[in-house]
């Protein structure tokens, strides 16, 4: 079920009102009715159950009935990094990325994004990001939205990086495919409950950053023989690697069941 946010904490025979923009949702949007209940979240993150008892135009008052179990994050902590493609693009991923469960989204205006952010403006647009991710997570559940940040270059995001074992750069010349039919290839892949990859904007990544990103030992990497656009790419491979390792069809390869079809 889809929750709505509670500016404090609640527990179980409380009685309470709900104002502002989630209690405009609930009662314009929703069109909720007296006696029908509704997902809460409150500020230490617990979900509880609870049930509308009157409304005004304005606010609604409501009783918590239980509290609910909260869906935990998934055991596969994925970074993604992506070069800033279009608005329309990367609100699509940020969303999608969101319900799919990566951990932290690094976005870096790269030499082939289609637009620069201004300094001055970059904390009002990474605020916007940070409320589509946070709508996501209402939308499927998850409790704590992904970290956000925006970088000048692929370079000041390497550089803020903490180390990890696997990390790919997604290229559409690499060499290898990510392949589950490769028990080496598996091995690697589900030995790290870590993993980080990057993904250029729609004209893809420049050389000069590819070089950057194999001097920080990322491994190049392609999604099969077609050439996918970045949000495309973005939510093929997350949806990949949580099917595989984290909890989308609750991790096949960690739980020892290895898909023996062709590379990826």
């Amino acid at each position: 079920m889809s929750y709505f946010l509670y500016d404090g904490n609640l527990e179980v025979g409380q009685s309470a009102r709900l104002s502002g923009e989630e209690a405009q949702h609930l009662l314009h949007a929703r069109r909720i009715k007296t006696g029908e209940s509704f997902e809460l979240q409150d500020q230490a993150k617990n979900h509880f159950l609870v049930v509308l008892e009157k409304a005004s135009r304005q606010q609604l008052f409501f009783t918590v009935k239980q509290q609910l179990p909260v869906i935990e994050p998934s055991p596969l902590h994925l970074e993604l990094i992506v070069g800033l493609p279009k608005e329309k693009a990367l609100d699509w991923i940020i969303q999608k990325t969101t319900e799919l469960g990566v951990t932290t989204l690094s976005i870096f205006i790269a030499r082939y994004s289609p637009k620069s952010i201004p300094d001055a403006r970059q904390e009002k647009i990474v605020s916007r990001w940070q409320k589509i991710a946070q709508a996501a997570c209402k939308q499927s559940g998850r409790s704590l939205p992904p970290s956000i940040q925006l970088f000048n270059n692929l370079g000041d995001v390497l550089q803020s990086l903490s180390p990890c074992s696997v990390q790919w750069v997604l290229t559409p010349g690499a060499a290898q495919s990510l392949s589950v039919s490769s028990d080496s290839f598996t091995a690697q892949l589900s030995s790290s409950k870590n993993q980080r990859f990057v993904i250029g904007p729609e004209g893809g990544l420049h050389p000069e950053e590819l070089a950057l990103a194999y001097q920080h030992d990322m491994q190049p990497l392609r999604l099969g023989s077609r050439i996918l656009k970045t949000e495309t790419a973005a939510i093929a491979m997350v949806s990949i690697l949580q099917f595989l390792f984290g909890d989308l069809g609750h991790g096949l390869v960690q739980k020892g069941i290895i898909v023996n079809h062709s590379d990826i």
